[in-house]
């Protein structure tokens, strides 16, 4: 199907895009790019991410279902790349040549967060928000367990529909693809700062739970590992048991209430995103 000879009248929504490279520049800094693009037809779309089961057969018997993990979550974008907003004084759809360049810039920029530079290094962790476009609040399109959860675009992207200046550059383009949540077993170091060392954590009257103490704001755990977090914190060896205490947690809640009286309890190494 032919391109249209205009795009449509897009979704007021936005989706920013913000990376940081693995690899540092000259003043020994990450580079740090923000992409901002119109939301496509389809909002963000959560693919994956679920639990998974194994089943280990018993002969005669019904078979045991066994916990396996998790997938990392996934998520579907779908973007339109164009100047909308007026920032070049152009009502609609801008078709100037500055819009075309800042286009062609984003163009560049998302290509780059997906690795397309293979001789870049590694790809960057990417950070999503949904926004509108007045006010620029956060809106619901990124469902709010995923905001700030970290990211690799896998897979490259599909690029769409476009129309172009007479100078050959975009003034509109069409992308979709697939986020994958970033996990890391030791592999490339992740970005300056993405990383919380271990450290010990004082309970209270206020936060006195495996859970609390995973969502507060010195652990700083995105929502989405709240639970995840939580666990690891019961299952630590540092707390089984807690420090200059008799308390295990390994066998506990993560809604036990534990003693408020300034209990010593070890937050491991977590992302913060």
């Amino acid at each position: 199907m032919a391109p249209p000879l205009l795009p449509p009248i897009p979704n007021p929504a936005y989706i920013t895009i913000q990376a940081e490279s693995f690899s540092r520049n000259k003043r020994g800094q990450h580079n740090f790019v923000e992409v901002s693009a119109l939301c496509g037809d389809d909002p963000p779309k959560i693919t994956d991410g679920y639990a998974k089961w194994n089943v280990i057969d018993r002969p005669l018997r019904q078979g045991v279902t066994v916990p396996a993990g998790f997938n990392p979550a996934q998520m579907a974008i779908s973007l339109r790349l164009g100047i909308w907003d007026g920032r070049f004084n152009h009502g609609g759809w801008d078709v100037s040549a500055d819009a075309a360049q800042a286009v062609e810039t984003m163009v560049d920029d998302l290509h780059w967060m997906a690795g397309g530079n293979f001789e870049a290094g590694p790809s960057p962790i990417v950070r999503v928000k949904s926004l509108t476009g007045r006010g620029n609040n956060q809106t619901f399109l990124v469902p709010r367990q995923y905001w700030g959860v970290g990211w690799v675009i896998n897979g490259g992207i599909e690029w769409g529909n476009s129309l172009r200046h007479r100078n050959g550059s975009r003034l509109y383009q069409e992308a979709t693809f697939t986020l994958l949540g970033y996990t890391s077993l030791g592999g490339h170091p992740p970005p300056v700062k993405t990383v919380l060392g271990g450290g010990f954590f004082k309970t209270s009257p206020q936060i006195r739970t495996a859970l609390g103490i995973a969502a507060s704001r010195s652990s700083r755990s995105p929502q989405a590992y709240h639970e995840t977090l939580a666990r690891r914190i019961l299952r630590h060896p540092r707390n089984n048991p807690c420090h200059r205490s008799r308390i295990k947690l390994e066998r506990r809640s993560i809604h036990w209430q534990m003693p408020p009286t300034g209990l010593d309890v070890w937050v491991p190494e977590h992302n913060i995103w």
